[in-house]
């Protein structure tokens, strides 16, 4: 899911996926867990707008599954550092909270990055929160 409007998660992701991959067979096969991290580094503009639309949430969701299982990755990171209002983190909480529930269906992690303080409802449902 990419566009100039929303967050990447793209064929680089895949690509470094593979490499992690085998870099845990390597050398960790049991003890290392692999999350793709989406936004960050400037790259969380597109989180609004996936946020407000029901579609583009299960689109998002979707493809974030799809990568991944095809890639055997654990989970997935949510890196939105500095949400622009308390709506935005209202509406990005409703998005983690699908998010992760989605994700828990097929056995995989939600990971979310942020400078914000999520609600304990929201926090409730991911499965980790780097401080």
């Amino acid at each position: 899911l990419t566009s100039a409007n929303q967050c990447c998660l793209d064929a680089s992701h895949y690509k470094l996926a593979r490499e992690a991959r085998a870099h845990r067979n390597h050398f960790h096969p049991t003890h290392m867990k692999l999350w793709v991290s989406i936004g960050g580094a400037g790259r969380s503009a597109g989180f609004l707008s996936i946020a407000k639309s029901e579609s583009s949430r299960n689109t998002f969701i979707q493809h974030a599954i799809a990568l991944c299982q095809n890639e055997y990755l654990d989970g997935v990171d949510i890196d939105w550092q500095q949400l622009p209002s308390k709506e935005d983190s209202r509406i990005f909480g409703k998005f983690l909270v699908q998010t992760a529930k989605a994700l828990h269906q097929e056995g995989l992690l939600l990971s979310v990055t942020t400078r914000d303080k999520l609600p304990r409802k929201v926090i409730a449902e991911v499965d980790r929160v780097p401080f």
